[in-house]
C-alpha cells in the first residue's frame, strides 16, 4: 500500500518504508535480527553498492536518512526537497529491495547493534521498563529483554538477515508513505514504479 499526504508548497518531502515485523515476531535465536537488518540497509544495494555511494547520494539530495526498529515494525526513511523526490524513491527502494548483507558489513553492524543494546544496561529507567514488560508478557517476545541476548547477535550470519528480509519485507507487510509538497497521484504512481519488485509474502499476524 502507498499513502501519499500533500502538505503546503515548499515543504520538504519525507519518504518512509514501514515493515510490519519487529521483535514481536522474532524467536529467541532471532532476537535483534530486525535491528541488524535495519543497520545493513545503509551498507548498499544494487545501484548504490556500498555505504559510500549511499552517503554520496544523500549528500547530493541535500537530505537526511535514518531507520528504526521497534516491537511491531521497522521503518527506513529519507527527507529531502520535493524536486528530488524521484531520486529519493530510487535510493530508498534500492536500499530496501536489494540490501546485500555482505559478511564484511555484517561484522561492523553487529558491533554497532551490540553497542546500542549495551547502552540499555546503562539507562536504568529503560532497563527497568524492559524488565517490567518481561514480568507482564512472560515468555512472549514482547517480554524479551533484548539487551540480554548479545551472544545471539554475535552468531548471526548474512543468511540469517536475508532470511528475515524474505520472510517479512514483502508486499502485505509493507506500507510506503510520502508526506510533503507532492502531487498524490503522481507520487503514488512513482512509488508503485520503484517498489513494484517487492516480493509476495504472507501477512504477519
Amino acid at each position: 500500500p502507498v499513502i501519499a499526504v500533500p502538505r503546503s508548497a515548499g515543504m520538504p518531502v519525507a519518504v518512509q518504508v514501514w515493515f510490519r515485523g519487529g521483535s514481536r515476531v522474532e524467536a529467541d535465536d532471532e532476537t535483534s535480527v530486525a535491528h541488524l537488518f535495519e543497520h545493513l540497509l545503509f551498507r548498499g544495494g544494487r545501484d548504490f553498492p556500498d555505504c559510500r555511494s549511499v552517503e554520496h547520494e544523500l549528500r547530493l539530495l541535500g537530505g537526511t536518512g535514518n531507520a528504526l526498529t521497534a516491537d511491531e515494525y521497522m521503518c527506513a526513511f529519507l527527507v529531502t526537497s520535493p524536486r528530488y523526490l524521484r531520486r529519493a524513491m530510487h535510493l530508498l527502494s534500492d536500499m530496501v529491495l536489494y540490501a546485500k548483507c555482505d559478511p564484511s558489513d555484517l561484522e561492523k553492524e553487529k558491533a554497532a547493534v551490540i553497542q546500542e543494546l549495551k547502552t540499555t544496561l546503562d539507562d536504568h529507567e529503560d532497563f527497568a521498563e524492559r524488565k517490567f514488560r518481561e514480568v507482564i508478557f512472560g515468555g512472549h517476545p514482547l517480554g524479551r529483554v533484548d539487551c540480554e541476548y548479545l551472544d545471539t547477535v554475535k552468531r548471526f550470519s548474512s543468511s540469517d538477515t536475508l532470511r528475515y528480509k524474505e520472510r517479512f519485507c514483502g508486499d502485505l507487510n509493507t506500507i510506503i508513505t510520502v508526506v510533503g509538497d507532492i502531487n498524490p497521484v503522481e507520487t503514488s504512481e512513482m512509488a508503485e514504479e520503484f517498489f513494484s519488485p517487492i516480493h509476495r509474502v504472507e501477512q504477519v499476524t
